[in-house]
């Protein structure tokens, strides 16, 4: 049966949105990505409790009314734009690969898009996670979730290539740095406040000692980082054998890629955290509390490189904070679905250009 598939196929996928403008989509959405635990670190009886005795009956309505600020009349904006870079990419393929979006939380569901991908006879499924860093609720979550329903539901022998995270990839970089040119092209001294999405320290030493479980070293990996400070350095990662795939690392390498592509002075950055929920220590600093230091918010320029599409993180949550020019995400931008484009080539990511 396998070798009677000749075909390749394209698979977006997504953090997700709510497939409509209603309480029981915003708490269908919640569930679909809060009940994992690598988003909630939690065992299931007691991430139950919590989802359907606090965080559904109460967070669902302030997380519509969000959304009611940003909805636009043809639907969610990640989704908008995410069909219309679907679209960008069909058709820099030349029509012959199909191009499906998956969300990891919302519609299209994984699922339904695998089986469509079976029913269609593809042979070989190039993956493309919306995440340019790795983190464990985030790309990861989404990663596994779609290679154990892939394994449910695809044939034997279907290949499925998963492109790696493309934090500081120069096809990404590019397009972020392009977005910030408006600003630049000013002159006027301004500080670039680069805000990533927040999360638990702890997942931070879980990811590093995951990904240190494939190198032969002496003893126990440990990040020689501490993750809740402020600057960064290559030499603190130095020593950890998980150091490629730890996303504070990834957030900072990210930061520094678009500054040097762009020409700005690494000296005018600022590297930060948001989203935050929940207790425990989180990542730092908070993008809110940076925004509160600044005497004037006027010249600060807030960009947010951790995100491909504007959603409600970006255009409710950063646009409140205030900043004097909030930066786009890289969404439907035709230099975006080129570097897709590449990677479907390439399997993967593609070489780098000089």
């Amino acid at each position: 049966m396998p070798s009677a598939f000749t075909k390749k196929a394209v698979v977006l996928l997504s953090h997700g949105t709510p497939a409509a403008l209603s309480l029981g989509a915003v708490r269908k959405f919640l569930l679909g990505f809060l009940d994992d635990e690598r988003v909630i670190g939690l065992p299931a009886l007691l991430r139950k409790l919590l989802l359907f005795g606090v965080i559904l009956p109460f967070r669902a309505r302030k997380s519509l009314a969000m959304y009611e600020k940003i909805w636009l009349p043809a639907g969610s904006p990640l989704a908008i734009y995410t069909e219309s870079l679907r679209q960008k990419l069909e058709a820099r393929l030349g029509g012959g690969i199909p191009v499906f979006t998956a969300m990891h939380a919302g519609e299209p569901l994984v699922a339904a898009v695998l089986r469509e991908i079976v029913a269609r006879g593809i042979s070989e499924i190039v993956v493309i996670p919306q995440f340019p860093q790795d983190s464990e609720a985030g790309r990861s979550a989404a990663v596994e979730r779609f290679l154990a329903l892939s394994r449910k539901i695809l044939p034997e022998g279907m290949v499925v290539k998963i492109v790696p995270a493309f934090f500081a990839a120069r096809g990404y970089v590019g397009v972020v740095a392009k977005n910030l040119t408006p600003a630049l092209s000013r002159g006027v001294a301004r500080k670039f406040v680069f805000s990533f999405h927040g999360v638990p320290v702890k997942s931070i030493f879980r990811g590093v000692e995951k990904a240190a479980a494939g190198f032969v070293v002496a003893t126990k990996p440990r990040p020689r980082c501490d993750p809740g400070s402020r600057d960064f350095s290559e030499a603190l990662c130095a020593g950890c054998a998980g150091r490629e795939k730890c996303y504070r690392r990834q957030c900072y390498l990210s930061a520094a890629a678009i500054a040097d592509f762009a020409g700005i002075d690494r000296n005018n950055v600022v590297v930060s955290f948001q989203s935050r929920f929940g207790h425990g220590k989180w990542l730092a600093p908070e993008t809110r509390d940076v925004l509160r230091a600044e005497p004037s918010r006027d010249n600060v320029v807030l960009c947010s490189p951790g995100f491909t599409a504007d959603c409600v993180e970006t255009l409710w949550e950063l646009r409140g904070l205030g900043a004097g020019t909030l930066v786009a995400c890289a969404n439907d931008a035709d230099e975006f679905a080129d570097f897709l484009a590449e990677c479907v080539v390439a399997g993967g990511l593609p070489p780098e250009k000089n």
